[in-house]
Parts: C-alpha cells; structure tokens; sequence
C-alpha cells in the first residue's frame, strides 16, 4: 500500500512540491475509506471539500433536469475531484460514487487555511493549479459552444498557434468566452 507521500507524488499537482511542502500537506489531508456504491458528494450539495483519490475508482454521475442519471467520467487514481469546492462554496455539479472500494485523500477549505500558514507555496500552487483547471475547463466549454452555433468555422483555439494560457488575445473576440471577457475587462 502506498504511503500518503507516495500518493501524493503521483497527482501531477503535487508532483514538483518540495519534501517540506508534500509534508505541510499530508499534514492537512484526511484520508478516508469509501465502500463501492457510496456517494462521495451529491450534485446541488454544498460543498468545501476537494478530493484525491488514491485508489480506487469514482464514477461522475450528472443528474439532468428529468431526473435522468448519466456517468459522464470516472476519476483514478492520481486525479483530484471537487477542486473548486475549496475556493468557492457553490452547490456541487455533480454526484461522485465510489465505482469500487475506493481511498480518497480529502483536502477542505479549512486545511488549505492551515496549508495557507504552514506552506504558504503549497497553499499559491494548489489555489493556482485549481483556478488552471477551472480556467481549461471554460475553454473546453466555449469549444464546445462556439462548435454548435458556427460548425463550419474553426474555433479560437484552434485559430491560435502559440498555445498560450491566459485571457484571450484581441483578434479572438468571436468567441462566447472572448466576448465575455471583452466585457468584464473593458476592452
């Protein structure tokens, strides 16, 4: 069985922190057994509590608007789920289950408050790393937009050679995301 440090070093997250770092977050972490079939979190739920899994397998169960229930993904082992959660208390989008007897590494807001003291680094690489995943996630989702309303168009991504991250560059204001951004920036 692997050693929580271990398990940490294999989340790509994790895996450039120091050995003062990887310690100052086993010290926050609670790690917790999970029974196959067992919700880990419920979609609309609050929720301030992000997840590691260790071992095991989580199924990503979408409830839609009749009731219907579709597994979207599955997380393993080395994946994170339910990171916005330690940054933003809104309700959960979707239900987590245990697909197998799984061991989870549970990280809430309270802990990355205590990383936040004892780690500052720790603490600025987990909060950025979140706000990238959440940032590559918008994109996907403006992909996948900008596909259905112009399918004959390239996208801006597409369009843009130099794979850079960040706010959209000026000659990509045809995109959802890009507009919006436009506008909350003033530009």
């Amino acid at each position: 069985m692997a050693t929580r440090y271990d398990a940490l070093r294999r989340v790509a997250l994790f895996g450039d922190f120091s050995d003062t770092q990887s310690d100052a977050l086993a010290a926050v972490l609670r790690p917790r057994r999970v029974a196959a079939g067992t919700i880990v979190f419920e979609q609309g739920a609050p929720g301030d509590t992000m997840v590691v899994v260790v071992e095991g397998r989580l199924a990503v169960d979408l409830k839609d608007r009749r009731g219907k229930h579709t597994i979207i993904g599955e997380m393993l082992p080395g994946e994170i789920v339910g990171d916005m959660a330690v940054i933003d208390p809104a309700p959960r989008s979707a239900t987590i289950r245990a697909a197998s007897d799984v061991l989870i590494y549970e990280l809430n807001r309270d802990g990355l408050r205590q990383l936040r003291d004892s780690s500052p680094a720790a603490a600025a690489a987990i909060t950025s790393a979140i706000i990238q995943g959440v940032t590559r996630r918008l994109r996907q989702v403006d992909e996948r937009i900008e596909k259905r309303l112009h399918p004959a168009q390239p996208t801006a991504a597409a369009k843009r050679k130099d794979g850079a991250v960040g706010p959209p560059q000026k000659e990509e204001h045809n995109s959802v995301f890009s507009r919006i951004w436009s506008r909350l920036s003033g530009d």
